[in-house]
């Protein structure tokens, strides 16, 4: 199996799917975000993810940063979501 570029853009349900594959648990609502957190050793990662049409760009970075995992870690949990 070759290398498979990561999308460019994601759906926000995509996001949620994978931060919760990640082991992140769901908090609350706050107007059109839902906040998730992640706990590590390292600490605790809260994450943010509004409820948009496509999450792409700068936005989809702080996303995975949020995480407190790598790309490829994310992107691996995305294609198993």
């Amino acid at each position: 199996m070759g290398y498979e570029k990561p999308p460019s853009s994601i759906k926000w349900r995509d996001a949620v799917r994978t931060v919760k594959v990640l082991g992140a648990v769901y908090v609350r609502d706050k107007g059109d975000h839902k906040h998730f957190k992640r706990k590590t050793i390292r600490g605790t990662y809260p994450i943010q993810i509004p409820v948009s049409n496509d999450i792409d760009g700068d936005l989809l970075k702080s996303i995975i940063r949020q995480t407190g995992v790598s790309k490829k870690e994310f992107w691996k949990a995305y294609r198993n979501k």
